[in-house]
């Protein structure tokens, strides 16, 4: 256990690291010009088993609250035994609505049915109902709301942006309001009207500014274990995760990047083999892509064509969008014979490759370099598309 002590004017913390943090830590700690540097994990990670992967799909069905009804009451008083008409309205029912929020990473707290609260019914002595809360979900900057048709309805882009998925109905108006100079009595009243019951599909525009594509087991998780306080499991048997996590990557201009570890496509993934189009979907949300090959495996530049040929069947945008290549599993034998193979392919494809070896830590500063660049790109990329509109 090795030990760093850095004492401060007022105080003195000591800072406790194992070997492997330690030379995480003097690789991260490398004076690169005129480049962020990442900032090493200092903290353990928490020894919970409970993850939480990042949720991005949901369809909802929402329900606006009803309205109350309005009352029929005729006063009788022992000195005014002919009060006239006194009911009160009914409350309004609540609306359901969404607002964006840069709290929000992920849509797992929305449930699939949601009911705002109904309106109070009037009562005698001219009192209306109380009008209901307005149900309000917080949801991340960037989602979307589409029809059941796929017609985007909803766009919340800004912090703050409010829709309103579904009205509440307007309350009855009680025996009061049909008073007239014919009928001073009235004994009708109306019903509370319905509120609105519609279908949505959410979806999160953005989940991650680097997302990592690789077959099952190229590494992706233990890649993202490595660079970030993300836990998504690993272990010494051949699986697949079934949904994306997300670990993010500090740097020392406080700038935060956020690398999503993408479930593993198949070939055949564009003809929803393995759950396909439901991993693409993932990968369309990222705006940057990392190829994670497993190169001790035979011929390891296949997977590379497997998961490019899946994408431009998929989208062929997604082939455009900034990306790199990441040769993994470099601590084996046979990735070290494979690695000129690939670089040659990884060459005619014009795409930057990076060996390293996720497992022990190796080669990890110039990948989160390189992240960190296609993260600038990405935003430069996003300013001048909104100076155009």
């Amino acid at each position: 256990m090795n030990f760093f002590k850095r004492c401060l004017p007022f105080s003195c913390t000591v800072f406790k690291f194992t070997e492997k943090q330690y030379h995480a830590f003097r690789s991260m700690s490398m004076v690169v010009a005129d480049v962020p540097k990442p900032i090493p994990i200092r903290k353990n990670k928490s020894q919970s088993n409970k993850v939480k992967p990042i949720v991005d799909f949901r369809s909802i069905k929402v329900l606006g609250g009803k309205g109350g009804d309005g009352c029929i009451s005729l006063r009788r008083l022992c000195k005014n035994p002919l009060g006239g008409p006194d009911g009160g309205d009914g409350g309004n029912g609540g609306h359901v609505t969404f607002k964006a929020t840069s709290n929000k990473t992920s849509l797992e707290h929305i449930s699939s049915v949601l009911k705002a609260e109904d309106g109070e019914k009037g009562i005698n002595r001219d009192c209306h109902g109380k009008n209901a809360e307005h149900l309000v979900v917080e949801v991340p900057v960037g989602t979307m709301f589409k029809s059941t048709g796929g017609e985007i309805l909803a766009d919340l882009n800004e912090d703050g942006a409010i829709f309103i998925a579904a009205r509440g109905g307007a309350g009855g108006k009680g025996n009061h309001y049909f008073a007239t100079d014919v009928n001073q009595a009235p004994e009708i009243a109306e019903y509370g009207a319905p509120g609105e019951e519609l279908n949505y599909t959410i979806e999160i525009r953005t989940i991650a500014h680097v997302g990592l594509i690789g077959l099952p087991n190229a590494g992706k998780s233990t890649f993202l274990r490595a660079i970030s306080r993300a836990r998504p499991k690993v272990a010494p048997y051949p699986f697949t995760t079934l949904q994306p996590h997300v670990g993010v990557v500090k740097y020392d201009d406080l700038q935060h990047v956020t690398v999503a570890d993408i479930p593993g496509l198949i070939a055949g993934a564009h003809r929803n083999r393995g759950l396909g189009i439901a991993f693409l979907r993932h990968i369309e949300r990222c705006l940057c892509l990392l190829y994670v090959v497993d190169t001790s495996l035979p011929q390891p530049w296949q997977q590379l064509e497997v998961l490019r040929y899946e994408l431009g069947q998929y989208d062929k945008n997604l082939l455009e969008r900034p990306s790199g290549v990441l040769a993994n599993k470099m601590d084996l034998v046979q990735s070290k014979e494979n690695l000129s193979e690939l670089e040659l392919y990884v060459n005619k494809i014009n795409l930057p490759l990076f060996p390293v070896s996720a497992q022990d830590g190796v080669g990890i500063l110039p990948i989160l370099h390189y992240v960190r660049k296609l993260y600038d790109v990405s935003r430069m990329k996003d300013g001048s598309d909104e100076n155009v509109e």
